[in-house]
């Protein structure tokens, strides 16, 4: 089974799998690993960011009949390529100095399509205790944040939401615990 990209937004790590036996009247899964390919979509020297898109495929099956004479067959398929957002928190940090609680981290998108109107949030005690619009964040990009508030006891832990829309302004939230450093 042959699997040929007609464009080079996804490609396969492995475009052959051979198969001993092809049984008929039996259904044989056949699974390929695509890679994803940000350059193919980039226009000049600006880089355009992708929405849905459809990746067609073109697929050789070749093989021997009972005779022993080599046979193909040729088909195409489409896979439906969707934007994500895989937003990350990296060097969160939670301390506690004079009764002021300071939240700080870098928020980072992995996905391949933009994070809109990215907010964080910390929560004490099931409390808002304050947040801050962090912006859009773009596909492989990255974005720091600070948060302070005055706390009237050290609380064991917070919780901090990474709150983020989507292309089409749905809402999505991440929520992390933290533990508090008394300093």
């Amino acid at each position: 089974v042959y699997i040929v990209p007609y464009t080079s937004i996804l490609l396969p790590d492995s475009n052959i799998r051979y198969l001993d036996l092809l049984p008929p009247n039996e259904v044989i899964y056949v699974s390929y690993n695509l890679i994803y390919n940000p350059v193919a979509i980039t226009v000049g020297a600006t880089q355009t960011y992708m929405r849905y898109m459809s990746v067609p495929f073109g697929i050789t099956i070749v093989y021997r009949d009972i005779t022993g004479f080599l046979q193909y067959f040729n088909t195409s398929l489409s896979v439906l390529l969707e934007p994500f957002i895989d937003l990350r928190l990296e060097d969160v940090k939670a301390y506690i100095s004079e009764g002021i609680l300071k939240v700080s981290g870098v928020v980072v998108n992995y996905g391949i399509t933009t994070a809109r109107s990215v907010e964080a949030r910390v929560d004490v005690d099931g409390r808002l205790m304050g947040g801050t619009l962090i912006g859009d964040i773009d596909p492989a990009s990255q974005s720091v944040f600070r948060i302070e508030g005055k706390v009237e006891q050290v609380p064991d832990y917070i919780t901090l939401s990474i709150v983020y829309r989507d292309e089409y302004y749905i809402e999505n939230v991440l929520q992390h615990k933290i533990s508090v450093i008394v300093c």
